[in-house]
């Protein structure tokens, strides 16, 4: 079942134009997915990155608008699942304002650890984490 997370639209998210810059659209992405890990575990994010030293950049974005998000209220965000391999996730988000579809963006992560050196060293997708991501695939 997907993830839906209500954020409030304040007033440096927005542009001249009076509605949200489209770059802090996927910065909401980014909440969402972080508020997903403190709801639905197995950890909330920050312990599963400071602790486990487990990560998933992004590796791919993809995102069509379709009408603006304005300076009200809040935005609901629906996060889903798609693809999910070994090492790798493919996210849906859907954005919505008052009813409206504003955007989706499909963004692929990659589950990742620090190794030698500080550097990204790809790795499976524990077990906890990915039992949590099948629960939010799209049956669509």
């Amino acid at each position: 079942m997907a993830f839906e997370i209500d954020l409030p639209v304040r007033f440096d998210d927005v542009d001249a134009a009076g509605v949200v810059y489209y770059p802090r659209l996927l910065d909401m992405c980014h909440l969402a997915f972080e508020e997903l890990f403190s709801a639905r575990g197995p950890v909330p994010y920050h312990e599963l990155f400071i602790d486990q030293k487990v990560g998933f950049p992004t590796r791919s974005v993809e995102a069509e608008f379709h009408s603006p998000v304005e300076y009200q209220g809040h935005i609901t965000i629906r996060l889903s699942t798609y693809e999910i391999g070994l090492r790798s996730i493919r996210f849906l988000f859907e954005g919505s304002q008052n009813g409206v579809n504003c955007f989706s963006a499909k963004i692929g992560k990659v589950c990742c650890t620090r190794g030698p050196g500080n550097k990204f060293e790809v790795i499976e997708i524990p077990e906890p984490v990915r039992k949590m991501l099948v629960s939010l695939k799209s049956t669509a």
